[in-house]
């Protein structure tokens, strides 16, 4: 997790983040922009099968 400038990264294997929230690293029209070209360009979501283990009981 070299590449994580917006989380705080400890001891333990969590990150958390700086921020409360997760700001866009780009101003929003710019965001918009390069969705919208992707979606118009042809690109889908390319969905996978995950598999995760829960680490917080409930």
């Amino acid at each position: 997790m070299r590449n994580a400038p917006l989380h705080q990264l400890g001891r333990d294997a969590e990150a958390r983040p700086v921020v409360p929230s997760c700001p866009p690293q780009v101003p929003m029209p710019q965001l918009f922009a390069d969705a919208w070209q992707r979606y118009d360009g042809g690109d889908v979501p390319g969905y996978e099968e995950l598999t995760t283990n829960r680490y917080r009981r409930r």
